[in-house]
């Protein structure tokens, strides 16, 4: 049991990782189109196989709620990855809008806004990737879109199932987390971080130990955000190792958005990528979902050859 527990949490997220680099690194576009197809035939079975029943008594389980809802928005940054990388015509533009689409609808089906928040910033990369940012009509296109994304999010916490289901977490999490209350920002993650923080406390250095929270808390509930379980479970050694890869991957992707302008399209989608998945660490845990990392490992793979691309540019400039 010891064992198949270090095999899952710890090395196979790294495994999974290193694959995806070195198979990007081969070959970019055969990946992408593998992972994007994967995770499609994925989400395709996994919803044409639930009944009714499953959709009534499991609309809030980890297999509807996280694992369908997450590989929904995967799908988006993997398919606007392969968009960017070459030209396509009208009819790839009209399927990736599609996909947009009908991902957008099933995330605001079964109500979760962490993934709805991901794909909102999913497409508005995706957007900017393709918007050239030296005409100043553009710029107007920019805000008129970060306008309509806040405009359509308020509208969604109004009108939909998305809205009141947070509504009605925030004013129940509200009553439990006494002296914290703006943390019920967080819906139903915000007892988890309100105790995490106790527990991380309590034991700073090391933390309690990876997957004790739902024992310690006594909830049997894993934490339901990332960035406290590096804090609570690992403690300062854990969460300054998981940060420290987080900001080395933000300061290459911000050295290549500098010297890298002939790929910048692709450099744009793949930082939309990024930026989406600090966002659900807030309110999810990642770990445990391979995606995440197979993510990383595409991310970092590329960045390595966009950056090389870059720093040879401008080392033939200077000759």
């Amino acid at each position: 049991m010891f064992f198949w527990f270090v095999l899952k949490s710890l090395f196979m997220p790294f495994v999974v990782m290193l694959v995806s680099f070195f198979e990007c690194s081969k070959k970019q576009d055969v990946l992408i189109i593998v992972v994007f197809l994967s995770l499609l035939c994925y989400l395709f079975f996994g919803y044409t196989t639930l009944t009714i029943t499953d959709i009534q008594t499991r609309a809030e389980s980890e297999s509807v709620g996280n694992l369908y809802s997450i590989t929904s928005v995967f799908i988006l940054f993997f398919s606007s990855l392969w968009f960017v990388r070459k030209k396509r015509n009208m009819s790839s533009l009209l399927i990736l809008l599609g996909l947009f689409i009908i991902t957008f609808v099933i995330i605001i089906v079964i109500g979760t806004r962490k993934v709805f928040g991901a794909g909102i910033i999913m497409l508005i990369f995706f957007i900017f990737s393709k918007v050239n940012l030296k005409s100043i009509k553009n710029y107007f296109l920019i805000i008129s879109l970060v306008v309509l994304s806040i405009t359509g999010w308020y509208y969604i916490m109004e009108n939909t199932i998305m809205g009141v289901r947070m509504e009605y977490l925030e004013k129940q999490q509200s009553q439990t987390i006494h002296g914290a209350q703006w943390l019920s920002v967080f819906g139903d993650r915000a007892t988890h971080y309100y105790y995490g923080w106790k527990m991380f406390m309590q034991h700073p250095i090391t933390g309690i130990g990876l997957q004790n929270y739902a024992n310690k808390s006594g909830t049997k509930i894993a934490l339901h955000t990332e960035y406290m379980v590096q804090l609570c479970e690992c403690g300062l050694i854990g969460f300054t190792l998981y940060m420290s890869f987080l900001i080395w991957m933000g300061k290459r992707l911000i050295r290549v958005l500098k010297n890298n302008f002939k790929n910048i399209s692709v450099t744009i989608c793949l930082t939309g990528g990024f930026v989406m998945m600090l966002f659900m660490n807030f309110t999810a845990w990642s770990y445990n979902f391979p995606i995440y990392f197979v993510c990383y490992g595409v991310i970092i793979s590329m960045i390595k050859k966009l950056d090389y691309e870059s720093s040879h540019i401008s080392q033939s400039v200077v000759v």
